[in-house]
C-alpha cells in the first residue's frame, strides 16, 4: 500500500514525516522514539540481552532472598517463585500486568502470568525454564517486579 508504514504499538500514532527504525536488536518498529516508552526505546546504551546471570542458587540461597523479598514463594516441586496479588478492581489489574510486560522486557526474562478475573488474583511464576530449577535471574527479576509495585 503505498504511503504505508509501521507505527509504534504502544502509541499507536504514525512516525515522524521520516520514520526512524528503533536501533535495539530485538525491536521490530517504527517509531518516534521520543513518545514511546516501550522498554527496548528506554533501556541503558550498554544493555546487552545475555547479560542473564543463569547461575543455579541453592535452597539456602533462595530462602535468604526470599527473606527480603515480600510476597514470593519458593515452589519447590515446580522449582519456581511465585507471588499471588490481588486487586479490588480489574483495571488496576491490567495496569500492574503492563507494568510486568516492561520488566519482562527490560529483564529479558519472561515468566508466567495467571490472571483470574473471578477472584481478582494475578499470580506470577518465574523460572529459568533451560536450568529448570531457580537462578540469579529468577531472584533478580522478582526484585525488579517487587520495586515495580
Amino acid at each position: 500500500m503505498p504511503g504505508s508504514h509501521t507505527v509504534c504499538r504502544r502509541f499507536r500514532t504514525p512516525p515522524p514525516s521520516q520514520p526512524r527504525k528503533c536501533e535495539h536488536p530485538r525491536c521490530l518498529r517504527t517509531c518516534t522514539r521520543s513518545a514511546c516508552t516501550q522498554s527496548c526505546h528506554t533501556q541503558p546504551e550498554e544493555f546487552d540481552v545475555n547479560t542473564e546471570d543463569k547461575t543455579r542458587v541453592t535452597d539456602e540461597e533462595i530462602g535468604q532472598a526470599l527473606s527480603d523479598l515480600e510476597g514470593w514463594e519458593y515452589l519447590q516441586e515446580e522449582r519456581a517463585l511465585q507471588r499471588v496479588w490481588t486487586f479490588e478492581k480489574f483495571v488496576p489489574t491490567m495496569a500492574f500486568v503492563r507494568k510486568l510486560i516492561d520488566v519482562m522486557d527490560t529483564q529479558n526474562h519472561h515468566s508466567d502470568i495467571y490472571l483470574d478475573s473471578r477472584a481478582k488474583t494475578l499470580t506470577v511464576r518465574v523460572t529459568t525454564h533451560t536450568e529448570n530449577a531457580v537462578t540469579r535471574a529468577d531472584l533478580d527479576f522478582a526484585k525488579v517486579v517487587s520495586a515495580a509495585e
